[in-house]
């Protein structure tokens, strides 16, 4: 979030915060940062998917994809493609690989991530390196991805809309 604020990167823009969680500074932050209007979607605390049906000029997406299965990864994916306006960008965060399978209980695998325990209830996590990142998410919604940088072993990546839309393959 801090890189593309100081970046400039939602100046002037309309921002969907897509996951946010109970996150209680990213609105502060980003309309500090020049974006004229934040709307923010999360299934558990922001449910409102009409917020969905409109496009944005910027979609903040950090640490949600890492902590879903392939499916429900694939969905939000979908939603990123959807509300991302034609000359829009999306910015992507996950974390890396070596917390996920260094700092935290694994107690099983699934899919393509891992089982971790690290409190009451088991729940999914991947980590990701940069070259897997960029190719999931041009791989799920076409357009083009790029790194925009490494804090940690954690991957920020930009997504650029192009004529592939998600859910428009027959996997």
């Amino acid at each position: 979030m801090v890189r593309i604020c100081k970046d400039g990167l939602v100046t002037g823009k309309r921002v969907l915060h897509l996951g946010t969680g109970l996150d209680r500074f990213a609105r502060k932050t980003l309309l500090g940062a020049g974006a004229v209007a934040v709307i923010d979607y999360d299934p558990n605390f922001f449910p409102d998917r009409s917020v969905l049906e409109e496009t944005f000029d910027v979609v903040v997406c950090n640490y949600v994809l890492n902590i879903l299965p392939p499916a429900e990864r694939k969905l939000v994916y979908a939603d990123i493609a959807t509300c991302t306006g034609a000359s829009g960008r999306a910015y992507l965060c996950v974390q890396g690989k070596w917390p996920v399978e260094n700092k935290h209980r694994i107690v099983g695998r699934f899919a393509d991530g891992f089982v971790i325990r690290d409190g009451p209830t088991p729940h999914f996590r991947r980590g990701y390196d940069p070259k897997e990142f960029v190719d999931e998410i041009e791989a799920t919604i076409g357009g083009r991805a790029r790194v925009m940088g490494m804090f940690y072993s954690n991957t920020l990546a930009e997504w650029i809309p192009g004529s592939r839309v998600a859910g428009n393959d027959a996997s």
